[in-house]
């Protein structure tokens, strides 16, 4: 992640998926994407227009790797759902979502994917989870303990006031 970076440099703006309190540094959310279910266009459960966890739980997955922000999200919903010891069969572990779902189309697995048709360059059927509704939040992060020049904080104020949050009233709790 971009916390270690943004602490020791002078970089402005990163954008960061999930973000542990720090006292230095400053956060607000520009917009949280649901996440959804991508299978196979060939698959049973493409024959639904939405699936349960239980629908789910038994399949192979391709999934993301635990270093990137979003797997901790997906983690932690499927944690609430089920007991501590329960793990996704993965069968790989992939850093970019487009691999997940070149994969998935393949037909090596289904894997979970945020609210983004731009991820989706090869066929796959693109199902909500009616009882794993979870968002994976992106927010816009800055040192605030340091100084931030007028053009940098005009900039903030522009990216915050134009951001569009897909997903209104919802405001993740970290």
């Amino acid at each position: 992640m971009y916390v270690p970076v943004l602490c020791a440099y002078a970089v402005s703006f990163p954008l960061e998926q999930i973000i542990f309190p720090n006292v230095s540094i400053a956060r607000d959310l520009l917009y949280c994407e649901e996440i959804y279910l991508a299978v196979p266009v060939n698959h049973p459960l493409a024959e639904k227009e939405e699936v349960c966890f239980n629908d789910i739980k038994n399949e192979i997955f391709i999934g993301y790797n635990s270093s990137t922000g979003i797997a901790s999200t997906i983690h932690s919903a499927i944690a609430r759902k089920t007991d501590s010891d329960f793990r996704l069969k993965t069968i790989f572990s992939a850093n970019e979502p487009n691999t997940i779902t070149y994969m998935v189309s393949k037909g090596l697995g289904i894997g979970f994917v945020v609210e983004n048709p731009s991820l989706y360059t090869t066929p796959v059927k693109v199902l909500p989870i009616t009882d794993l509704s979870f968002y994976h939040p992106i927010y816009l992060v800055w040192k605030n303990t340091s100084y931030m020049s007028p053009a940098a904080n005009e900039f903030r104020q522009f990216i915050l006031c134009n951001r569009k949050l897909r997903t209104s009233g919802i405001r993740p709790s970290f």
